[in-house]
């Protein structure tokens, strides 16, 4: 297997950083390997979401904690992304199924919390969370 980072930083947990790491790692991706609209949609929302959630949730938005992002092509055919914050971790709502395919049934009854979940699971191909729950691994097939 073939594995190359090509992005890995370390940002404050504030809103205001996530569009510059996002916009970063989307050029990135454009300079390694040539993605359509639709892709870059999906992957600006699965990133969006996955780092809001690590500063709202995991880190309570407090400065001084940090999110860690990093980026990696595998095989030029997936990319594989971990955002890690410093909270105490995520605790995942029995009601979602594992083996639901896309959790849909479940996002209208969710009222304040969850939903940005189910929607990056139906976005990209593996989402996966670490034992503690503060770390996500996300894989995401490259369209051809």
């Amino acid at each position: 297997m073939k594995t190359k980072r090509f992005y890995n930083v370390k940002i404050a947990s504030n809103i205001g950083n996530i569009r510059n790491v996002v916009n970063e790692i989307i050029n990135r991706i454009n300079g390694l390997c040539g993605v359509d609209d639709r892709f870059v949609y999906d992957t600006k929302v699965i990133l969006n979401e996955l780092i809001i959630n690590a500063i709202k949730h995991g880190n309570n938005c407090i400065n001084e904690k940090s999110v860690k992002v990093s980026a990696a092509l595998i095989n030029d055919q997936y990319l594989l992304f971990s955002i890690q914050d410093e909270g105490e971790g995520y605790c995942r709502d029995t009601s979602i199924s594992e083996n639901e395919p896309d959790g849909l049934n479940n996002c209208c009854s969710l009222l304040e919390g969850g939903r940005g979940i189910i929607i990056v699971k139906c976005l990209c191909d593996k989402l996966k969370f670490n034992r503690k729950g503060n770390r996500v691994l996300v894989l995401k097939r490259i369209n051809s």
